[in-house]
C-alpha cells in the first residue's frame, strides 16, 4: 500500500516532484440550485301554491304546486393518462478520476474508489483519465485535468472531481479516512432537475450513441455543454510500476472532442436530443508513452471494442457544476 504525497507533473518538461497543493476552485458554492379541479353545485327549490275559492253558483278550487330541484355537479379535471413530470429526479454523481499506473499513491486511491463504486450501483458514473506517464495518457485527459486548474502549468495525482465542483484527494479526504459512503450520500441527496439518458451501439471500430434529456425545472445558464466520452470497462496493457494490473472505466476518446457540444438554456419540460458517432482510426498503438501520446488520426489504444461504453454529462463550463450524468453501463 502506498502512502506517499501526491505527485505533481509538469506539462513542459514531463518531470514530477512531490507536492501536496490542492487545485483551485471557482468562486462557487458546493450546493446545487435545486431545483384543478372545479366543482359547481347549484340547488334551486321553487314552491308555488295558489288557492282560489269563489262561492257562487260555480265552485272552483284551483291548487297548483310546482317543485323544481336542479342539482348540477361539474368536474373539469382532465385525465390524459400521462403522469406529470416530477420536480426533481435522482442524481447520478459523476466522478472524474485523475490517476496513473506509474504513480504510487494512485494504487490506494483507485482501490478505495473502486470498492465504493462496487457497493453503490446506480448512484454514480465514473471516468478514469490515465495520466502522468501512463501509456494511455492523451491530450484530452490533460485538457480535462487542466480545465480544473485554470492558470496552472502542472497537476497532481491522484485527484477526483465529483460533479465538477467537489474536488478532493480521495485518500486524504476526511482527515485521511478517505472518500466514503457518507460523502457519496451527501452528493446524491442533492437530487437533479435533469433527466438524462444515453444508449449506444458498436459496429467494428465505430461507436454510435443517442443522448436525450428533459428539464424538470429551469436551467437558465447560457454556458451549458453536453460532454461525452467513450470509455473501456477494463484495460490491462497499460500496467506500470505502482502495482496495479487492472484499470476500470478508462477514457479512450472525448466526443466530438474535449470541448463537448454546447446546448441551450432550458425551461421546465424542455426536451432535447443529440446523435453522436466516433470511428477509431487505424490499429492499436502499443508504443504510446509520455510524451509520445496516441495520435487519434492514425491509431487508437482500445484493447477490446466490445468492452466500450459511453458516459455523458451536462455541465456549466464556467462554474463547473454538473447537472446530471448518465452512462450505458447497467
Amino acid at each position: 500500500m502506498f502512502r506517499t504525497a501526491p505527485l505533481l507533473f509538469s506539462l513542459t518538461l514531463g518531470l514530477f516532484v512531490a507536492c501536496s497543493e490542492s487545485p483551485k476552485s471557482p468562486d462557487t458554492g458546493d450546493e446545487f440550485t435545486k431545483i384543478e379541479d372545479a366543482d359547481a353545485d347549484t340547488d334551486t327549490d321553487t314552491d308555488t301554491d295558489t288557492d282560489t275559492d269563489t262561492d257562487t253558483d260555480t265552485d272552483t278550487d284551483t291548487d297548483t304546486d310546482t317543485d323544481t330541484d336542479t342539482d348540477t355537479d361539474t368536474d373539469t379535471g382532465t385525465d390524459t393518462g400521462v403522469a406529470p413530470l416530477p420536480a426533481s429526479t435522482d442524481r447520478k454523481v459523476l466522478h472524474e478520476v485523475f490517476t496513473g499506473s506509474n504513480t504510487g499513491p494512485c494504487f490506494d486511491a483507485d482501490a478505495l474508489m473502486d470498492a465504493l463504486f462496487h457497493d453503490n450501483p446506480g448512484r454514480y458514473t465514473t471516468i478514469k483519465y490515465q495520466m502522468g506517464t501512463d501509456p494511455y495518457l492523451t491530450t484530452e485527459s490533460v485538457g480535462r485535468r487542466m480545465y480544473y486548474l485554470p492558470g496552472e502549468s502542472s497537476y497532481s495525482l491522484p485527484y477526483v472531481h465529483a460533479d465538477g465542483i467537489h474536488g478532493f484527494h480521495p485518500v486524504e479526504l476526511n482527515d485521511d479516512e478517505g472518500y466514503g459512503e457518507a460523502d457519496l450520500d451527501a452528493f446524491v441527496d442533492v437530487g437533479s432537475v435533469l433527466l438524462l439518458d444515453v444508449s449506444h451501439t458498436i459496429s467494428g471500430q465505430t461507436v454510435d450513441f443517442e443522448v436525450s434529456w428533459t428539464a424538470l425545472d429551469a436551467i437558465a445558464s447560457e454556458n451549458l455543454v453536453l460532454h461525452a466520452a467513450i470509455i473501456e470497462n477494463m484495460t490491462t496493457r497499460n500496467v506500470g510500476t505502482n502495482g496495479q494490473t487492472e484499470f476500470y472505466q478508462v477514457m479512450k476518446k472525448m466526443v466530438p472532442d474535449g470541448g463537448g457540444t454546447p446546448i441551450s438554456a432550458m425551461a421546465r419540460e424542455d426536451e432535447g436530443s443529440l446523435s453522436l458517432s466516433y470511428t477509431f482510426n487505424g490499429s492499436y498503438d502499443d508504443d504510446t508513452s509520455f510524451p509520445d501520446m496516441v495520435d487519434h488520426e492514425s491509431a487508437h489504444t482500445v484493447e477490446e471494442f466490445d468492452d466500450l461504453e459511453v458516459v455523458v454529462w451536462v455541465q456549466d463550463i464556467l462554474t463547473w457544476e454538473v447537472y446530471q450524468s448518465a452512462w450505458t453501463i447497467d
